[in-house]
């Protein structure tokens, strides 16, 4: 029994898996250097087992190194053990075994389960110690099962939490027993764990959003359980409390520039406000209505600045249409009154993200912005001995979209026309006209070797302009 006391002061000082020879001395008899090396050399590894037939045989040779070569060290004893998957935890002592003349030894046994073998020989006076390691393996491997412990339906987030269950495998005969030695790895987050007899496991997990978790059996080859994942489970975090502070609209000069509206609104994270940069909804209330009707923005618009503000522009209308007098020409557009206010979105947790509550706004009244318009398709046109100028007044809708063009005329307004003299600067007042129904007028001419040109001052609804001015010779 000299041998085997000595193993367990050898084993304490082996790292796992590794081909080492430890020289080990008696007291002070001798030195490390005075020792002859050895090694424990695995010539096979152990037949593979079932969960049905367990035997296996280990074979191996006891070998001393020295500048001469190997040979092997017979007659010394070999002392055997098998380890779980984590190659710490002791499963067994399967016994100690001599070795032959050649340094050859084996053994036939019925192991409890799969794992690790390690072969160990404590040395003495003249031989160094050498440990070595092998797998006994699962030849085949059995159905299993992950069952979770309920976890927490909430939790606060990056607050420790235990997310723990069994692993279950299916034995023969149709019963199911925990699972020894299996690898188990949890998602998300990668945590792995070898777990025990019990088929008992637990991780500790945080998590600042809410997430789906799930627990996975690895198959090895030191377990019998076969893979297999358990349920997801959906854990959830309190949602996010949100406030909106300030909302303004302004206006940006003209209709077809649209409105710019400024939100600022705060989420609540870990005690403190934060800007909020999520999804903000916006409504418009038409002047003399009851109902709230949400407003389109483009995303790609939206933007948030340097004071943490969701700022959306340009924001096209709302706005009412004047119909045309003739299906020949287009609708005018105006703006309409009313009120607006923003929203931010209720959103529902779900992996990965955070829900939010609902806050909404004080009401803002709309700033009424005129339309821009503009004097085209001037031309001087007789009528007997009379000149006329025709001209067109229309809203042009250049930041609508697209390439310039004409949102529709603009019907019914006064326009005023001017001459200066050819080699005059100051112009002169001569009528004002109307436009029609379609945004035409015409105009008589006064007298020829005048530059004449159109004058709209603009109303509540369209903002006013001056055309280019035109000759007119004779």
């Amino acid at each position: 029994m000299r041998a085997f006391s000595l193993y367990r002061r050898v084993v304490a000082g082996l790292s796992a898996g590794a081909l080492v020879a430890v020289p080990l001395g008696v007291g002070s008899m001798a030195s490390a250097a005075t020792l002859t090396q050895t090694a424990v050399r695995m010539l096979t590894p152990p037949t593979a087992i079932s969960y049905s037939d367990r035997q296996t045989t280990i074979t191996g040779t006891l070998v001393t190194t020295s500048s001469s070569g190997s040979q092997g060290l017979g007659g010394e004893p070999v002392v055997l053990t098998l380890f779980a998957g984590d190659r710490k935890t002791v499963i067994a002592d399967l016994g100690s075994v001599t070795s032959a003349a050649d340094g050859t030894f084996s053994l036939t046994t019925t192991v409890p389960g799969p794992g690790y073998v390690q072969a160990t020989f404590a040395g003495d006076e003249t031989y160094a110690a050498a440990v070595n390691r092998t797998v006994v393996r699962a030849g085949s491997l059995l159905p299993s099962r992950v069952q979770l412990d309920p976890p927490p339906a909430m939790v606060d987030p990056n607050v420790d939490f235990t997310i723990s269950g069994q692993v279950q495998e299916q034995t023969p005969d149709g019963s199911w027993v925990p699972a020894n030695g299996a690898e188990v790895t949890l998602s998300p987050g990668n945590k792995g764990a070898i777990i025990g007899q019990d088929g008992r496991f637990s991780f500790t997990a945080q998590e600042s959003a809410p997430a789906n978790w799930t627990v996975s059996v690895v198959p090895i080859t030191t377990s019998f359980a076969a893979s297999a994942r358990s349920p997801v489970e959906f854990v959830n975090v309190p949602p996010q409390q949100t406030r909106i502070t300030s909302f303004t609209v302004h206006s940006n000069g003209v209709a077809q520039n649209g409105f710019t509206l400024t939100v600022h609104a705060d989420v609540q994270a870990n005690s403190q406000w934060k800007p909020y940069t999520g999804r903000l909804n916006l409504y418009f209330q038409p002047k003399g209505s009851a109902g709230w009707q949400a407003f389109a923005t483009d995303a790609s618009s939206d933007s948030v600045n340097g004071n943490g503000d969701q700022v959306f522009s340009p924001v096209i209308g709302p706005y009412l249409r004047i119909p045309a007098a003739t299906r020949n020409n287009l609708d005018s557009l105006v703006s309409e009154a009313g009120s607006w206010r923003a929203q931010v979105e209720q959103v529902t947790a779900g992996p990965g993200r955070t829900g939010v509550t609902a806050s909404t706004s004080d009401t803002v009244p709309s700033v009424t912005q005129p339309y821009g318009t503009s004097v085209l398709n001037k031309s001087i046109v007789s009528t007997g001995r009379s000149r006329y100028l025709h001209a067109s007044l229309w809203e042009p809708c250049w930041n609508l979209g697209g390439s310039p063009g004409y949102c529709g005329m603009v019907p019914r307004q006064p326009v005023k026309l001017y001459f200066r003299y050819r080699s005059g600067k100051v112009w002169h007042y001569v009528t004002t006209t109307t436009t029609d129904g379609n945004g035409d007028l015409r105009v008589r001419l006064t007298g020829t070797h005048r530059y004449y040109r159109l004058v709209y001052p603009g109303s509540a609804i369209y903002a006013g302009t001056t055309s280019s001015q035109i000759y007119f010779s004779s």
